[in-house]
C-alpha cells in the first residue's frame, strides 16, 4: 500500500515496491509526487487536534476503501498511469476538502479547494490546484467529478482532456474568472466566491 493506514502513515518505500501500482507510482516523479502530497494529507488529517477516535476510525477506514479502489487502476481501461494519477489527484481532493486543517498548509503541491460559481451549472465547482511535474485540477460538483491535465495557454492555466464517448471538457482559470466546460457541452463562464 501506497500509506500504511495506523497511526502513522509513511512514503511509498521504493526498495520495498510490491504490484504493478506501486511499481509504476516508484517509476513517475509526478505519481510519486501525488502519493508523498496524498500521504502527507492524509497523516496531518490522522494527527489532527479535533480528531476524536470515531472520526480516525473514519478516516482510516476510507483510506483504506481508497487504496482498494485504487488498486483496481491494473484492470481499468485508462492508461495505468493516469488512472493511478486521477484516483491519487481526487483523493488530495476529498481530503482538502473534508479537513478544514489541510487547506491552511500551503507546503504542499496542492492548493485548494477553491469554490466557483458558474452560469448554467446546478451547482458550485470546486477545484484542487495540483502542481506536481505535470500540473493537474480536480473539478467537483454535485455528485460529478472528474480530474483535467494543463496543456500550454497563451493566458492563465488551461486543463483539458477528452472523454471517450462523451466529449472534450475544459477549465481554464484567470485569477478570478474561468472558462468550465463539462465533457461535451459549451464553455461557460465562472466566477470564483468571495473568500476563496
Amino acid at each position: 500500500m501506497a500509506a500504511v493506514v495506523h497511526s502513522e502513515a509513511q512514503t511509498l518505500d521504493c526498495a520495498l515496491a510490491a504490484g504493478k501500482v506501486q511499481d509504476a507510482i516508484c517509476g513517475s516523479e509526478t505519481l510519486r509526487s501525488l502519493n508523498d502530497e496524498m500521504t502527507k494529507l492524509f497523516t496531518l488529517a490522522l494527527n489532527g487536534t479535533d480528531m476524536t477516535e470515531e472520526h480516525t476510525a473514519e478516516l482510516k477506514k476510507s483510506q483504506e476503501q481508497w487504496l482498494a479502489e485504487r488498486g483496481k487502476c491494473t484492470a481499468s481501461t485508462l492508461d495505468l498511469k493516469v488512472c493511478i494519477a486521477n484516483a491519487d489527484a481526487m483523493r488530495i481532493h476529498e481530503l482538502r476538502t473534508a479537513y478544514a486543517a489541510l487547506r491552511a498548509s500551503d507546503d504542499g503541491v496542492s492548493i485548494g479547494p477553491v469554490t466557483y460559481s458558474c452560469a448554467g451549472v446546478d451547482a458550485p465547482l470546486n477545484a484542487v490546484f495540483i502542481n506536481t511535474m505535470e500540473h493537474l485540477v480536480s473539478l467537483s460538483w454535485g455528485d460529478r467529478r472528474m480530474v483535467l491535465p494543463q496543456v500550454i495557454s497563451g493566458s492563465g492555466a488551461r486543463y483539458q482532456a477528452e472523454f471517450p464517448g462523451a466529449g472534450e471538457a475544459t477549465f481554464w482559470d484567470h485569477g478570478n474568472e474561468a472558462l468550465f466546460a463539462s465533457p461535451g457541452k459549451d464553455p461557460v463562464n465562472c466566477t470564483k466566491l468571495i473568500g476563496n
